[in-house]
């Protein structure tokens, strides 16, 4: 393979390094939303560097006073935010530039592994060029394309960014290793450690191995000893990072039984498979429709959200199937492996075997995007080799320039919907139906900023979409505490403490019966609740501001 001359190298990183960063400085104001509040600001393990231990040992959500809890293991994440709070506290800044500037460096390793898969076969020194600046191109795709905002801005969405980052870390090693066909022993091993760190990021972080698997078969037609040498490792790494979550943190792969898509059934959850991949080809090409959040299930095989999707996925598949016959062997194979990037990426978030709290996600698409770069990258190639004329040249390079500009344009204005709370619950809230955690998100915001009758239409339609939810029944509960209806009030309360042991409805139950001097309800309750939640600070106040006052 030829080198790549110094000075395209330095224009690209250099350009790869700035555009993004430019791009997400407006971002470094915003504040905290969603889960930030239960994983940064009211989470007490981040609070002290002696707790770095303990965070292996739980989840990522505080759950105000009983520990680190949830479905989630990711210790690297937690690990994240608690350097960062030492470093910055409260202060939303530098969590921000922390994640941009994985962002950015994420940036990097995806132009330089699309370079090194397009610069194999090139021929010619005009190829070469080529190549490079195609890879440049799709790379700044992935630096400014407006689904990563939700990967980006959002600090709760770290994981996807640091789990991207290890396992485009662990692939690019896996490429600098790959000598004439084969590969060196340290690099294989050392690409399994580092996609194994991941894991501890997200567990997604998993499918690089299968990814790298698909590489080594195909196209350094490694020996049978090194695929098995590979596999193996990976085996052993996956192993190690189970044996972490189940035995040491405890925590399962249960999925989130309030979410539609969890409680539909596996065959239901199959039907729904065609749209959710039509859900993320849309966002990859026409990313206008953005929300936080995205419910919906398909229940039968005779509707159009099944057979619409079906029909598309069948006609792509063929005209993709065609396309191999214009490909050379390279670009046939660069496409292939482009689109099984894409579908491993995708598999863990399909909702198949483990049903998860959304049917579709922007951040999922943050690292299975690269395999839609790759296969799109082969297109191009295969197109650059009929593009003979300067008219056409000037006409490719117009459409990629107005392409890059609607992306950066669509991103900016994403990124102000992610200023606060107010303003992305307001908005997606206005474009997105039937979806019980908005409608609870932005009633939040509206009591919040004191906007008590909206949010309380807001809670109503939260609970009437999922009544089993603990956090709408708490907060429909405060509504009527602020309307002096304290009987509706303290029912709600109880039913958010029956479904979920929440421990504001704890609180602010204990609040209420202190209020109507039922001292003696007050303590039963108090005490019921630092059972379930013993490092609950204000519970602990209040039980020993009740025993002060009964002595």
């Amino acid at each position: 393979m030829m080198k790549l001359p110094p000075l395209h190298t330095y224009i690209a990183i250099l350009a790869l390094l700035a555009i993004p960063l430019f791009l997400y400085s407006s971002a470094l104001p915003n504040a905290f939303v969603w889960d930030d509040e239960e994983q940064v600001v009211n989470n007490p393990a981040i609070q002290d560097i002696h707790n770095l231990p303990l965070i292996f040992t739980g989840s990522t959500f505080s759950t105000g006073g009983g520990g680190l809890a949830g479905s989630f293991y990711r210790p690297l994440v937690t690990a994240s935010y608690l350097l960062s709070y030492q470093l910055w506290g409260t202060d939303p800044w530098g969590y921000h530039l922390l994640q941009i500037l994985l962002h950015t460096i994420n940036t990097v390793l995806v132009f330089w592994i699309l370079r090194y898969l397009f610069l194999v076969d090139a021929k010619s020194e005009d190829n070469h060029a080529t190549n490079v600046w195609l890879a440049f191109f799709l790379a700044i795709i992935f630096a400014i394309h407006p689904t990563h905002v939700e990967s980006v801005a959002y600090v709760g969405s770290i994981g996807d960014v640091l789990a991207g980052f290890f396992a485009l870390a662990s692939f690019a090693l896996l490429l600098k290793g790959v000598r004439e066909h084969r590969i060196q022993s340290h690099f294989l091993w050392g690409s399994i450690a580092v996609g194994a760190i991941g894991l501890f990021a997200k567990e997604n972080a998993a499918m690089i191995f299968p990814i790298a698997l698909s590489y080594l078969f195909f196209f350094s037609h490694s020996s049978k000893k090194t695929l098995t040498s590979y596999f193996t490792g990976t085996v052993i790494a996956v192993a190690m990072y189970l044996m972490a979550r189940l035995l040491l943190a405890r925590i399962s792969f249960g999925g989130a039984p309030l979410s539609p898509i969890a409680e539909a059934g596996f065959s239901e959850r199959l039907l729904t498979i065609p749209l959710e991949l039509v859900r993320y080809m849309t966002l990859f090409f026409f990313p206008t429709y953005l929300s936080v959040s995205q419910h919906f299930v398909v229940s039968s095989l005779f509707t159009a959200e099944f057979l619409i999707p079906v029909t598309l996925l069948v006609f792509i598949g063929l005209l993709a199937w065609r396309l191999r016959e214009i490909f050379v062997d390279m670009e046939k194979r660069i496409f292939f492996f482009g689109i099984a990037w894409l579908l491993f990426g995708l598999l863990p978030v399909l909702n198949i075997a483990i049903p998860l709290y959304m049917t579709v996600a922007e951040r999922w698409l943050y690292f299975p995007m690269i395999g839609a770069l790759i296969a799109l990258g082969a297109i191009l190639t295969t197109l650059a080799r009929h593009i003979t004329t300067t008219q056409a040249h000037g006409i490719a390079l117009a459409i990629a320039g107005i392409i890059l500009l609607c992306f950066s344009l669509r991103t900016t204005i994403r990124i102000g919907d992610w200023h606060n709370g107010l303003s992305l619950f307001g908005h997606d809230a206005q474009i997105t139906e039937n979806s019980f955690d908005l409608e609870n998100n932005y009633g939040t915001e509206l009591f919040r900023v004191g906007r008590f009758a909206e949010a309380e239409t807001h809670f109503e339609k939260s609970i009437a979409l999922q009544p089993a939810w603990a956090i709408s029944r708490n907060n429909l509960g405060a509504i009527y505490s602020h309307k002096g209806d304290t009987a509706h009030a303290e029912e709600e309360y109880r039913a958010s403490i029956a479904i979920g042991n929440y421990y504001l409805a704890y609180e602010n139950l204990a609040g209420l019966l202190i209020r109507e001097k039922r001292f003696d309800e007050a303590r039963t309750l108090v005490a019921q609740a630092l059972q379930v939640l013993p490092s609950n600070k204000n519970l602990i106040t209040l039980s020993s501001s009740l025993q002060e006052s009964d002595n």
